[in-house]
């Protein structure tokens, strides 16, 4: 029962880590306005949208804060082709609206999934038995390795058919169809597939290796022990 408390233990501890990290690195690369004008530039968007370099930066300075929750809306107006307009349609703020809800629950639920693998290390560490650790220890990282497991199959069959695989991502997490917007609206000239390829490979870069330091702190402790319980000569289990 001890050993079985243990691997549920490390096991929480390894879906909370994965699903911690994916949700903040995802939450930093949605805020990041650099990163939107520097895929502006690769994908020549700011000229397709027909507005200038400083009225781009102030569209993508106004999404960023509206899904931060700081904006309450996306109404903005600037020069569209020599003309006044407004940047967005009501079905593209109803669309972002329900992004911004996306990441508002999984906000939350990230900081649920932290608190609890807080309190988790703090009682594995302080266990008074060096096996409970190690047994841990070695359920996290099979977590871990499992996820990986996971990611790379995702990663093949999204780098086959990305569209396809961006497509059923949005099946899955979305109500409704506002996010089947036509080719000439803002949004999609300002966020191509192009722009979700490079989200994606760089929210894989950084989960991994965040993973992977974090991976080798458990390594260790799996094969040499629990350092806390070590140091008292507690070799209970």
């Amino acid at each position: 029962m001890h050993k079985l408390l243990a691997i549920i233990a490390g096991i929480l501890v390894g879906i909370s880590l994965v699903t911690g990290i994916v949700f903040t690195v995802a939450e930093l690369i949605t805020h990041d306005k650099s990163f939107y004008m520097e895929q502006a530039k690769k994908n020549d968007s700011i000229t397709e949208l027909g507005v200038s370099a400083p009225d781009y930066q102030l569209i993508t300075a106004r999404i960023v804060s509206y899904l931060e929750g700081n904006a309450p809306n996306l109404d903005i107006s600037v020069q569209i082709s020599g003309e006044n307009n407004e940047v967005f349609t009501p079905i593209e703020k109803s669309h972002m609206a329900d992004v911004r809800n996306i990441f508002q629950v999984g906000s939350v639920i990230r900081w649920y999934l932290f608190a609890l693998m807080a309190v988790l290390l703090l009682a594995i560490s302080l266990n008074k038995s060096n096996e409970f650790c190690v047994a841990a220890a070695k359920a996290a990282t099979l977590t871990i390795y499992v996820f990986f497991a996971f990611g790379a199959l995702l990663a093949v069959i999204a780098s086959l058919d990305f569209y396809s695989a961006f497509t059923l991502f949005h099946k899955v997490l979305f109500t409704n169809n506002n996010w089947l917007l036509p080719d000439t609206c803002s949004l999609i000239i300002m966020l191509p597939l192009e722009f979700f390829i490079a989200a994606a490979c760089k929210l894989a870069f950084w989960t991994v290796l965040l993973l992977a330091i974090a991976l080798t702190g458990l390594i260790i402790i799996a094969r040499k022990g629990n350092p806390i319980a070590l140091k008292r000569g507690n070799y209970i289990d």
